[in-house]
């Protein structure tokens, strides 16, 4: 058996991906052999393509950057980490197969508590209020704000309804929580009561060890439509540390959704 380096779930030894938390599973290496930055898979020195994948191992390399994308420190080929500041020097955008890139600060469950604490910060700076938890509602946090803002048009209520995530994220899932989120905060008339100057906000936002591609596509294409409501749903990957949301402008939504994006990211990004 091996033990996922994500979850700590013990897989059996031909497994390509983790049982627990759908991450790639990572395999040692022998000496002059690489690791297929597509799939993980142990490749000789002198390979061209993964073995198991097919992924072009020269495009991998030449894609590596020359300098850390967090603080501009030079970087050496080859090299997993930033020499200054700690930054993983991996690609932003996750592996076809969903693998979180580490970074280098312990165990899964010590990065999530991590990112609760930085979280539990930025809310309350942000003036939002914790309002305990609601029956039908699986969400670790739940949080609201309410504050005058003159690009919404009013007074504006927002929702934050936070929930761990560890198993393998679909669509479905994505789907299924923020359509129960709002339709909780939506329910409660005298709480979160909406018009046309008391517009509402509600972010139902999953945290998770990696988010597969099919996922982020369908966050790129979800936000329905609501009468003075805003639906956005937010998906945080802490094994790659991203903020994953619906990034295209909507011509309908086109007065309001840059801000929701700057406001999820100045709240959630881990």
């Amino acid at each position: 058996m091996i033990k996922c380096p994500f979850c700590g779930t013990d897989n059996p030894e031909d497994s390509k991906f983790c049982t627990g938390c759908g991450a790639a599973e990572a395999r040692p290496t022998s000496a002059g052999e690489g690791s297929c930055a597509g799939c993980g898979t142990a490749i000789p020195a002198d390979s061209k393509f993964c073995v198991s994948c097919g992924k072009s191992v020269e495009s991998a390399a030449s894609a590596a950057p020359s300098h850390c994308t967090a603080c501009g420190t030079k970087i050496d080929p080859g090299s997993a980490f930033c020499t200054n500041c700690g930054q993983p020097l991996s690609a932003p955008s996750l592996p076809a197969a969903g693998q979180p890139a580490t970074a280098g600060a312990g165990s899964m469950d010590a990065a999530l508590a991590a990112y609760r604490a930085l979280l539990d910060s930025r809310l309350a700076s942000s003036g939002f209020e914790i309002i305990g938890q609601a029956t039908g509602l699986d969400a670790d946090r739940l949080l609201r704000r309410q504050r005058f803002d003159l690009a919404k048009g009013g007074k504006v209520t927002t929702l934050c309804a936070v929930k761990w995530f560890p198993g393998t994220l679909t669509s479905e899932s994505v789907r299924g929580y923020s359509q129960t989120v709002f339709n909780f905060g939506n329910s409660q008339k005298k709480l979160l009561a909406r018009s046309t100057f008391q517009p509402l906000v509600i972010y139902p936002v999953l945290v998770t060890p990696a988010c597969p591609p099919e996922t982020q596509a369908f966050l790129n294409s979800y936000w329905p439509k609501h009468y003075q409501a805003y639906e956005f749903p937010v998906v945080v990957a802490l094994g790659s540390k991203e903020l994953l949301c619906h990034r295209s402008t909507p011509l309908w939504g086109m007065a309001v959704h840059g801000g929701l994006v700057r406001e999820a990211e100045s709240l959630f990004l881990p």
